[in-house]
């Protein structure tokens, strides 16, 4: 059994059906597009495995950092609230991802985005953003939006480097790139 309850592999459809769920039990104080975006990186890293996931699992707490501009902490803090020893950070520097087990550089970190990855530098830090380009960048997911369709581009090099394994459901649903553009 995995840190969220669950055996066996996930599916894409799944995650597909996981989203719509959040999606429809969203806050109305919340912009939809901040709670969409939350929910996509909580359903991400679903689809990760640590080095040290059975520590994950069984006693440590999981933490999600958002670096730069906030606006989904609330939606993410919903999202997680009955989830287990998840805990939600907001940060300010590189420096204090270290200890975060996801991280999510909002677009106002696109100009440090060299800096922020470097400091990850093979630490098991799953990095995810909507800057486009991150993962040719070095960043592991990237997250595409156009209207209400939503694809990834993975970057597998950046993953193995940190340790992480990214299960083939999502693989399959992304266009995987390999290194740094």
């Amino acid at each position: 059994m995995n840190r969220w309850g669950c055996r066996g592999r996930p599916a894409a459809p799944l995650m597909t059906v996981l989203l719509a769920l959040f999606l429809a039990s969203g806050s109305p104080a919340q912009e939809p597009a901040d709670f969409r975006r939350a929910a996509i990186v909580y359903n991400l890293s679903k689809f990760v495995l640590w080095p040290d996931d059975d520590a994950v699992g069984n006693s440590r707490t999981f933490t999600f950092c958002l670096l730069g501009e906030d606006r989904m902490a609330p939606a993410l803090e919903q999202i997680c609230r009955n989830a287990g020893n998840i805990v939600v950070r907001r940060i300010q520097t590189p420096e204090a991802a270290r200890d975060c087990h996801v991280l999510f550089c909002s677009s106002a970190m696109a100009a440090s985005l060299p800096a922020v990855l470097g400091q990850l530098n093979q630490r098991p830090v799953f990095t995810v953003s909507d800057v486009p380009g991150f993962a040719g960048k070095g960043g592991m997911v990237e997250i595409l939006s156009a209207g209400d369709r939503v694809s990834f581009h993975i970057n597998l090099d950046a993953a193995k480097r940190a340790g992480l394994r990214i299960k083939a459901p999502l693989l399959q649903i992304a266009k995987v790139i390999q290194g740094v553009e």
